[in-house]
């Protein structure tokens, strides 16, 4: 790493909104409830995890600088990008019965 863990500041905030609906039917002394879950439905796949590693290995030379999107000489090409983002949106349907 070339500076400590942290350092470089953080990932933006993120913040998300899931939706759930459901509609009861009465049968008797049944109910059916036909359910629908939407996850994520702003759709914000935004950064949770970078890439904090500057190199892959070691350099021979310590003042060596690693140009951005370089992978020569050890560099790591994928430095500050994203390693992991939050998931898109998704959509969920179900059935409850109660008795």
């Amino acid at each position: 790493f070339l500076l400590p863990r942290g350092s470089e500041g953080r990932v933006p905030a993120d913040y998300e909104a899931d939706l759930h609906l459901g509609y009861p039917l009465q049968m008797g002394p049944v109910s059916l409830t036909m359910l629908v879950d939407v996850f994520n439905i702003l759709n914000r796949q935004r950064a949770v995890v970078v890439d904090q590693r500057y190199n892959i290995s070691e350099f021979d030379d310590p003042s060596q600088f690693c140009p951005k999107g370089s992978d020569a000489n050890g560099c790591n090409a994928d430095f500050g990008t994203a390693l992991a983002r939050t998931s898109p949106t998704s959509v969920r349907f179900g059935v409850k019965l109660g008795f």
